[in-house]
């Protein structure tokens, strides 16, 4: 994941540096994104021990800093679970 936002959030594409200010022009502003997340552990043990950090991390840093809003967040875990079921 971190290769494919590495090669598609680039200047020019996803905002735009100016010269001699220190933030960009956003340029995906009225995009709107969705993050699914599928880790082994439950959702409570994610959200109360690590604080849902990864998640955070590409919505406010990533994503957000695009301009990219609203973001909408799907969370399919644990899933170990569902692999029992196929």
């Amino acid at each position: 994941m971190k290769g494919f936002i590495d090669r598609t959030f680039l200047p020019g594409i996803t905002f735009q540096p100016f010269e001699g200010k220190v933030t960009p022009k956003k340029l995906l502003k009225g995009k709107t994104a969705r993050i699914i997340i599928t880790p082994d552990t439950p959702k409570w043990y994610d959200s109360l021990f690590v604080k849902r950090l990864a998640i955070h991390q590409f919505q406010k840093r990533t994503l957000e800093f695009c301009k990219i809003n609203p973001i909408e967040v799907t969370y399919i875990s644990p899933i170990n679970e569902f692999k029992c079921l196929l």
